[in-house]
């Protein structure tokens, strides 16, 4: 009988439709999707467009066309929202491994991970297998070489991504 490798890989069975970008979480090993991109789309501009056609006809018997100024008040929550939906998107549901942090600070994400767990699972839980499955996370913490070359390259990746 041939041995399976000791890197599981949980592929989900349902896809998202038009998502951004799939990727395995660097920690659990799931599979993961972003449906948000950080950047305006086409579809995004012309929205901006039509709610600054919209403000300014609203707004045109008190300003005129000074209202068309506010393109670049529309312009910019749009942006603040996409990058804010983009962010929630980061850290992983089911680990708590938050790519932007360990970028940032691994100390950091490390702690925010340990917090997910310790938040998710109560101090009296009577669920054994969860209990286990955050301790093996905690556990994991100290990784080896191999495994922090790894992540070298996916923080390489997020870089190429958010530039």
């Amino acid at each position: 009988m041939k041995k399976t490798s000791s890197v599981l890989i949980d592929r989900r069975n349902y896809r998202y439709k038009k998502s951004f970008m799939n990727f395995f979480c660097p920690l659990c090993r799931t599979e993961r999707v972003f449906t948000v991109g950080p950047r305006l789309t086409f579809m995004n501009y012309v929205q901006i467009l039509l709610t600054t056609i919209f403000l300014t006809t609203l707004l045109f018997p008190f300003v005129q066309f000074k209202g068309l100024f506010a393109f670049f008040i529309v312009w910019g929550s749009f942006e603040f929202v996409r990058r804010s939906l983009f962010k929630k998107e980061i850290p992983c549901p089911h680990c708590g491994f938050d790519a932007s942090w360990y970028k940032r600070d691994v100390k950091k994400a490390r702690e925010l991970v340990e917090t997910f767990w310790r938040d998710r699972v109560p101090q009296d839980s009577e669920d054994a297998q969860v209990q286990e499955k955050a301790e093996s996370f905690m556990a994991n913490s100290n990784r080896s070489e191999a495994d922090l070359a790894h992540n070298d390259r996916i923080q390489d990746n997020y870089n190429n991504i958010m530039q």
